[in-house]
C-alpha cells in the first residue's frame, strides 16, 4: 500500500494519504486541506473519499470540514463526539472491531482508550495509524478531558499482544515498529 506522510498545522501533526483504489484516504487531516487534496491529486491523481480520525482533538481534525465539503466521508469512535474541538459531524461513528472496506483497502478499527476516551487505532495487514495512542518510544497524553493513564496501560498491552509486527505511524513525531515498542518503550 503507497502511503505518503505530510505534516500539518502548527504543531506538525503527520498526516498521512494512502491509496484505496479509485480513491484516497486520509488519516488524520490536522489543517491546510489545500496542501492535503494537492498530494492526493499529485501523489495519486485519486479523489479523497475517506477521512479516518485516530481522535477528535483539534490538531488532528482542522481539514475535516473542507475535506468533508469535498465529498469525503469521516469515521471517527463515538466515544470521542465529546471532545469534537471543531464544528463538523462525523458520517460514521465507530465502536472498534469494525473491518472497514475502503475501496480495495481492508482496514481494522481498534478502539484504544487513554489519550482520550475514543481514540482508536487503525490497522492493514502490516500497518497501524497509532494517532496519539503511541510514539517512537513514548505514549500519548492522558491528562486531557477523558484521558486516563489506567486506560492507556491496558490499550499498550492490547497494541503490544498483537502478533506479529507492523510499522506503526504515529500522529507527531517519527515512524517505528511495533516490535521494537514491545521491546524499548519505558512504558511497556
Amino acid at each position: 500500500m503507497k502511503i505518503i506522510k505530510t505534516q500539518t498545522g502548527p504543531i506538525q501533526t503527520n498526516t498521512y494519504l494512502f491509496d484505496c483504489g479509485e480513491a484516497v484516504a486520509v488519516v488524520d487531516p490536522g489543517a491546510e486541506s489545500s496542501k492535503i487534496l494537492a498530494l492526493a491529486d499529485n501523489k495519486f491523481n485519486k479523489p479523497i473519499k475517506f477521512v479516518l480520525l485516530t481522535h477528535a482533538h483539534w490538531d488532528h481534525v482542522g481539514a475535516v470540514i473542507d475535506l468533508q465539503k469535498q465529498g469525503a466521508k469521516v469515521y471517527m469512535h463515538e466515544d470521542d463526539t465529546q471532545n469534537l474541538e471543531r464544528d463538523f459531524i462525523p458520517d460514521v461513528l465507530l465502536k472498534g472491531g469494525e473491518e472497514l472496506l475502503l475501496g480495495n483497502q481492508a482496514i481494522g478499527v481498534l478502539h484504544t482508550p487513554g489519550h482520550t476516551a475514543g481514540s482508536v487505532v487503525y490497522k492493514t495487514s502490516d500497518t497501524i495509524f497509532s494517532g496519539d495512542t503511541l510514539f517512537r518510544r513514548e505514549i500519548g497524553r492522558c491528562d486531557f478531558p477523558t484521558g486516563n493513564f489506567n486506560t492507556m496501560k491496558k490499550t499498550l498491552a492490547m497494541l503490544f499482544a498483537l502478533k506479529g509486527d507492523y510499522r506503526v505511524l504515529p500522529g507527531h513525531g517519527e515512524e517505528t515498529t511495533l516490535e521494537s515498542e514491545r521491546k524499548e518503550n519505558p512504558y511497556r
